[in-house]
């Protein structure tokens, strides 16, 4: 049974790291066979790895056709921006009473990965770094269910992110929110975190609104959001 849950896990994780990779779209059917044959494993494990997948919301499963990558529509990715809103603000205190010196070098680290990674990558995998410097943040809350369930709807929102290259003021933008953010939170200025927090989420809305030709990941043009709202994300860059 150990056996078998290493080897679910590791379906698990490479199936979905194959998603966030593009290795597999929205849409896309996946086989046992194919499956088996990439991990070289058998049936069982793959069959729990899907099934578990299934229940996260990454894949859909329909009778007799099997399972697929799920396609976020828009309103789903709204509803998960909403939990993600409600859960940094919520959380945002708590992770500031229990940071420490290492929780500050932990973020640094993370920070400086993304900054470092800016010289060779200009696509949207900056926005995992971005995840993993909030994701980061809320672990200090010390609420593991809570901390994996704030991954999985980041996740889920970054494969809804169209396909393209990001424009180099939204990559500063990104990483002076950063900065700003870390300091209130050095500061203990739970306020001026939450608010940025708020802010932010205007940014992740424009960030994911798409020109390209790439409809099918939308079913609908994205809620316009606040102009006075937006400037006030760029203006709270200047801390």
């Amino acid at each position: 049974m150990k056996k078998y849950a290493c080897l679910t896990k590791k379906v698990y994780d490479q199936t979905l790291e194959m998603m966030v990779n593009g290795k597999i779209t929205p849409g896309e059917k996946l086989t046992f066979i194919d499956l088996a044959k990439r991990f070289t494993v058998s049936r069982t494990p793959i069959n729990n790895a899907l099934s578990l997948l299934a229940q996260d919301g990454y894949l859909d499963f329909a009778p007799n056709r099997g399972y697929s990558m799920h396609k976020l529509t828009t309103k789903e990715a709204n509803h998960l921006r909403e939990i993600q809103e409600v859960l940094e603000v919520g959380f945002i205190g708590q992770a500031i009473t229990n940071m420490d010196e290492i929780g500050k070098l932990k973020l640094l680290l993370c920070k400086d990965a993304y900054a470092q990674a800016i010289s060779n990558c200009k696509d949207r995998k900056l926005f995992l770094l971005d995840i993993e410097f909030h994701a980061a943040i809320f672990d200090l809350a010390d609420n593991p269910a809570f901390s994996n369930g704030y991954r999985h709807i980041c996740r889920k929102l970054f494969l809804y992110l169209p396909e393209k290259q990001l424009e180099l003021k939204v990559i500063r933008d990104m990483r002076g929110a950063q900065d700003n953010l870390y300091r209130a939170l050095c500061n203990k200025d739970v306020e001026h975190a939450r608010k940025l927090l708020i802010l932010r989420q205007t940014f992740l809305d424009d960030s994911c609104r798409d020109h390209s030709t790439r409809f099918d990941r939308f079913e609908e043009p994205l809620a316009g959001s606040s102009h006075n709202r937006q400037q006030s994300f760029h203006n709270s860059l200047v801390f």
